[in-house]
């Protein structure tokens, strides 16, 4: 015989495209194996490349007959997901040399059922070379399971009157499931009108006043609070760590965070929250999704500081 097939006996790859996961079927052979190579930025991110390497036990059996030809059909084309659909609707496969020894697999849709990909030598057909082609379970949206839930608490933290395990998710169809991690969540609060850059002014008037450095404590109501991390008016100043320690002491910033609360508390009903959950497949990062969420301010989690505006003396005299 002077060919055999085989592939590499790799596992799905962590590092593999966002889209599609390529897993070599068993070895039969020495000859014929079927590669993945994973994307570079050049192919985008719904490809990846299939390459077929070729020896020979035989010096007559000459570079010209290495060649290879290409067929791509479902797993199981009578299941209940893959019956009546073209496996060409979803994945296209072009190869890249004369030979076919490269070819890329570009998704095209998402799919429900498992992809073959076969190599077969055009000189010798007894032997292939097959892999199996996985689509990830892309997040598409989410929502709250308690229908009577139509808002989210800013209380010292992110949260809703039930867990937050009570999401509601829909996802675009896959052969691999996918998993959204709430640890992961992030946020911040927006306007669709010029009501949040308005407030933002209010309390960069009273830096200016109290002379508290804008460029030093850059403040906005718009700042992004990652890794499901507690909602806290004070991170509302971006600066460093050394410089927050000196804002707080200061008698400005009370004065801005007292703003800060009257402002959330009169005007949250004219605000969303912009909320993003991010899936991930073993430990690699799928995709994330944003959702829009009215919110209550929960007000009794942040007293006014009390600000001392005079002070008098038995003598009758005061300092203003």
């Amino acid at each position: 015989m002077l060919l055999s097939v085989g592939c590499s006996k790799t596992e799905p790859n962590k590092e593999a495209d966002g889209s599609l996961v390529v897993t070599p079927g068993e070895t039969q052979g020495e000859v014929i194996r079927l590669l993945t190579v994973y994307p570079d930025d050049s192919l985008g991110t719904n490809t990846c490349q299939l390459k077929v390497e070729l020896e020979t036990t035989s010096i007559a059996f000459n570079d010209k007959y290495k060649q290879v030809s290409w067929t791509i059909a479902w797993k199981d084309a009578s299941s209940q997901w893959a019956s009546g659909k073209k496996v060409s609707d979803y994945v296209k496969l072009t190869t890249k040399e004369e030979n076919g020894l490269t070819a890329n697999l570009e998704k095209v849709n998402n799919f429900g059922e498992q992809i073959i990909v076969t190599a077969t030598p055009i000189y010798y057909s007894k032997v292939k070379a097959t892999a199996t082609v996985d689509c990830f379970k892309r997040l598409s949206s989410y929502w709250f399971r308690d229908d009577d839930l139509s808002f989210l608490y800013l209380n010292g933290k992110l949260n809703s009157d039930c867990d937050v395990v009570n999401y509601g998710y829909f996802f675009l169809p896959g052969t691999l499931d996918t998993t959204p991690n709430l640890e992961s969540i992030s946020y911040y609060i927006f306007s669709t009108s010029e009501l949040l850059d308005d407030m933002n002014e209010t309390i960069r008037n009273l830096m200016r006043e109290h002379n508290l450095s804008e460029e030093t404590y850059f403040f906005d109501f718009g700042t992004p609070f990652k890794n499901n991390a507690p909602f806290e008016i004070n991170r509302l100043f971006r600066c460093s760590d050394e410089d927050r320690e000196t804002l707080e002491n200061s008698v400005a910033y009370k004065i801005c965070y007292n703003k800060a609360v009257e402002l959330l508390q009169k005007n949250y009903s004219d605000l969303s929250l912009k909320i993003s959950l991010s899936t991930y497949y073993n430990d690699k990062f799928i995709n994330e999704v944003s959702e829009d969420f009215s919110f209550e301010f929960n007000t009794p989690n942040y007293t006014p500081f009390e600000i001392v505006s005079n002070v008098s003396f038995t003598d009758g005299s005061a300092i203003f």
